[in-house]
């Protein structure tokens, strides 16, 4: 199916965040676009889904998320700062409020 219609751009695959489950479901999707800026959004997502350990129990803590760039091979220093300065920040809130 890529092949057939992804590849030939005939199909595209939309991703909107709906972080409503507080601040650790904010700063995740936060952090999965700061992935996608080093080309690495469906590894982190997969990464992120895989380690869920519960709603705000620390599962998405700033050290965690930067711990699951570094074993994506991702270059923390740039991903810290991008989580650092809120880049997404209002991409995840305007998605969050186009989906409620």
């Amino acid at each position: 199916m890529e092949e057939e219609y992804i590849d030939q751009g005939l199909v595209k695959i939309g991703y909107w965040h709906f972080a409503f489950l507080g601040e650790e479901s904010q700063m995740a999707a936060e952090a999965s676009e700061c992935a996608a800026d080093q080309d690495a959004f469906w590894e982190y997502h997969d990464a992120l889904f895989e380690n869920l350990g519960g709603e705000n129990r620390g599962s998405f803590s700033e050290e965690n998320l930067i711990g699951f760039a570094d074993s994506l091979g991702l270059d923390t220093e740039t991903f810290s700062e991008c989580l650092a300065t809120d880049k997404y920040a209002q991409v995840v809130q305007t998605d969050t409020s186009a989906a409620q």
